[in-house]
């Protein structure tokens, strides 16, 4: 009886540790994968736009390349907010530019440009989030890959420059590869998981989308896959699923 008293006692000693081991995994599990993606403000400054003074936020976020994996390399993408001067301003202005590959970041010159840019600052913060592999830390632009879209002999279309543009862009994805940058992982589903991860972590309950060109792109899918984020959502130039290449015909 004496052993049987023994052997219960340490199945119920070593049942109480793995469930503290246990609580504590879970415990440093959830506090690992919240600090894995961050948004932090750096600077704040007065700038112009059409004449009038707006305060101009800049910050970053800190998001894992692969969120499904909790050793991921870590992505650090700017993020500018252009405050509106209303005391009480309604759901901010997301911008989504063109490209594909181009930045998300406007500078304070190309927003000054913009005919409505003071119109939609009268009731609406401007906020634009960088997008991966083109603003940010990891930038994916190749000068081989781009000369090599010249053509051979100024022959963009022979079959000798278009195996050279499959050369250099395979040469290319293996140097990613070589750096640990995995290339599946800035898709348009990735951009947008990013700017949501934003609106949540800036406090905003629903946003509007300003887009142009490929970010149209961004927008109809963010609104198929956050449609409880957004209030409304305006195209400018917008590019319809099936036609990134429009063929003459």
């Amino acid at each position: 009886m004496k052993n049987i008293s023994i052997d219960k006692q340490r199945r119920i000693t070593l049942f109480i540790g793995c469930a503290i081991a246990f609580f504590l995994l879970v415990l440093f599990q959830n506090s690992f994968s919240q600090s894995r993606e961050q948004f932090t403000l750096l600077t704040k400054e007065t700038v112009e736009i059409q004449g009038i003074k707006y305060v101009l936020q800049k910050g970053q976020l800190q998001v894992p390349e692969d969120r499904t994996k909790p050793n991921s390399r870590i992505l650090t993408l700017p993020i500018k907010i252009f405050k509106s001067n209303s005391e009480n301003p309604t759901e901010p202005i997301f911008w989504l530019d063109g490209g594909p590959g181009a930045s998300n970041i406007p500078s304070v010159g190309s927003l000054s440009s913009a005919p409505v840019s003071s119109e939609l600052l009268k009731n609406h913060d401007i906020v634009c989030v960088g997008y991966r592999g083109a603003d940010g830390s990891t930038i994916l632009n190749s000068k081989k890959v781009n000369k090599s879209f010249k053509g051979l002999n100024h022959q963009q279309l022979s079959d000798k420059s278009l195996d050279n543009i499959q050369t250099k862009m395979n040469e290319y994805l293996a140097e990613l590869k070589k750096k640990g940058i995995d290339i599946n992982k800035y898709t348009m589903v990735d951009v947008i998981d990013d700017i949501e991860f934003a609106r949540k972590a800036m406090g905003y309950k629903s946003i509007n989308l300003l887009s142009v060109s490929y970010g149209t792109r961004v927008a109809l899918l963010y609104s198929y896959r956050y449609p409880q984020a957004l209030n409304r959502t305006v195209m400018i130039g917008p590019n319809p699923p099936g036609h990134f290449i429009w063929q003459a015909e």
